[in-house]
C-alpha cells in the first residue's frame, strides 16, 4: 500500500510507534549532555525564534524578493526499484516554482538539495562541488541553530515541495538537524541495529537507501524483520528534529505547502570521524560486502581526518550572500 501523511501505520505494523521526548530553549549544555548522550530523536523548540521566514514565507513574496523569479533552481526527480536508487534533478525557474506551490497547490517539483548555508575554508569548496543549487541568499532570513557551533556545521539545505512530496527510506552518515519553516512534516524513524529489518525484495542497503515503506507494508502487513524500536513523528513550523546518524528515516510532508533546512553536522573527535566513515562505507557498499567496507570506511576516517588539517582555519557561516538578490542559480554561480 502507498503511505501518505495520514496513514495509520500503528495498524499495520506488529511493532510499537513511540514519540519523542520534547525540550523547549533548549542549551548548549542541554544539547550535548541530555539530548545527544540519549541517542535518540527529539524535538526542540526555542531554536528558531530569530527566523523570521517563519513569518514571512507563508506566502510567496519575500522568497520572490530574495532571490527573484527569474532565478533557476534545481527540484528533485527521484528513480527507485527493490535495488537501485537514483536521483536526477531538474532546472526549473523559481517564479513558476512558487507559482505552483503557493497558487496551484499542486506540483510535481520538489525543490531539495539547495545548499543554503555553507561552511568556508577547504570544505566549502568541497560542499559547494557535490550540490545542484546554491541559495545562500535565502539564510538572511534564518538562522544557525543556537546549540551547535559552527565550526562542527557541515551543511544546511533547503526542502520545499507543494505537498505530499515523499523522501524514501534512507539513512545520512552526519547528524542531523531539521527546522520546520512551513508546514508538517512526518517522519518515520528507525535505529541503526534495525536497518538490517528494513530491507525486503533484494534490498542490500547500497546507497543508504533501505527498502521503500510502500515495499515494507505491501498488502497491509508488515513484511520486513522484528523490528523492536521506531518512532512516528509529526513535527510543525518552529520545531528542530534532532535525528543521530545513522538514523533511517521516511518522510512525507503533509498537503499544504512545505519548506524546512537541515543543518547536518558532526563534533571533531575521532570517534565521531569513526562512525561517520562507518555510515559512509555501508552507504557505498551496502550491508553485504563487509570485505569491501571494511578498507573504505579505513580510507574515509583518514581523508577526513586529512581534510581537518587542511582546513585550519575553522569554518564560519557567511549568513549573507555576496552576490545580488537574483544571482543565486547554479547555473550563474557555477558549482565550484
Amino acid at each position: 500500500m502507498a503511505l501518505s501523511f495520514t496513514t495509520d501505520l500503528q495498524s499495520i505494523v506488529p511493532f510499537d510507534l513511540r514519540q519523542p521526548e520534547r525540550f523547549d530553549s533548549v542549551t548548549r549544555a542541554d544539547f550535548d549532555d541530555v539530548i545527544r548522550r540519549a541517542g535518540v530523536p527529539a524535538i526542540i523548540t526555542g531554536g528558531m525564534d530569530e527566523w523570521s521566514s517563519v513569518d514571512t514565507w507563508t506566502s510567496p513574496d519575500r522568497l520572490a524578493q530574495l532571490l527573484g523569479e527569474d532565478s533557476t533552481v534545481f527540484c528533485r526527480r527521484v528513480v527507485q526499484d527493490a535495488v537501485t536508487y537514483t536521483e536526477d534533478f531538474i532546472p526549473y525557474r523559481f517564479g513558476d516554482f512558487l507559482h505552483e506551490v503557493y497558487s496551484i497547490g499542486e506540483s510535481d517539483h520538489y525543490l531539495t538539495q539547495a545548499l543554503v548555508f555553507e561552511p568556508e575554508g577547504f570544505l566549502r569548496k568541497a560542499i559547494r562541488s557535490s550540490f545542484p543549487g546554491l541559495l545562500q541568499v535565502l539564510a538572511q532570513d534564518c538562522a544557525l541553530p543556537p546549540f551547535i557551533e559552527p565550526h562542527e556545521f557541515a551543511e544546511g539545505i533547503m526542502w520545499m515541495g507543494s505537498g505530499e512530496q515523499v523522501t524514501p527510506l534512507h539513512y545520512d552518515p552526519a547528524e542531523n538537524l531539521n527546522c520546520t519553516i512551513m508546514g508538517r512534516k512526518r517522519w518515520i524513524l528507525f535505529p541503526p541495529d534495525e536497518a538490517e529489518n528494513l530491507m525486503v525484495d533484494g534490498n542490500t542497503g547500497k546507497d543508504g537507501m533501505l527498502s521503500n515503506m510502500d515495499d515494507l507494508t505491501a498488502g497491509g502487513e508488515w513484511r520486513g524483520g522484528p523490528v523492536q524500536v521506531a518512532y512516528d513523528i509529526e513535527t510543525a513550523p518552529g520545531q528542530i528534529l534532532y535525528m543521530p546518524a545513522g538514523w533511517s528515516h521516511h518522510v512525507l510532508s503533509c498537503r499544504e505547502p512545505s519548506a524546512a533546512i537541515n543543518f547536518w553536522f558532526v563534533d571533531h573527535t575521532w570517534q565521531t570521524y569513526k562512525r561517520y566513515a562507518h555510515w559512509q562505507s555501508r552507504d557505498r557498499y551496502g550491508y553485504s560486502d563487509e570485505a569491501r567496507r571494511k578498507p573504505y570506511s579505513a580510507a574515509v576516517f583518514a581523508g577526513v581526518m586529512a581534510m581537518r588539517a587542511t582546513n585550519r582555519v575553522a569554518p564560519r557561516l557567511v549568513p549573507t550572500p555576496d552576490l545580488e538578490v537574483g544571482e543565486a542559480s547554479y547555473e550563474r554561480q557555477g558549482a565550484t
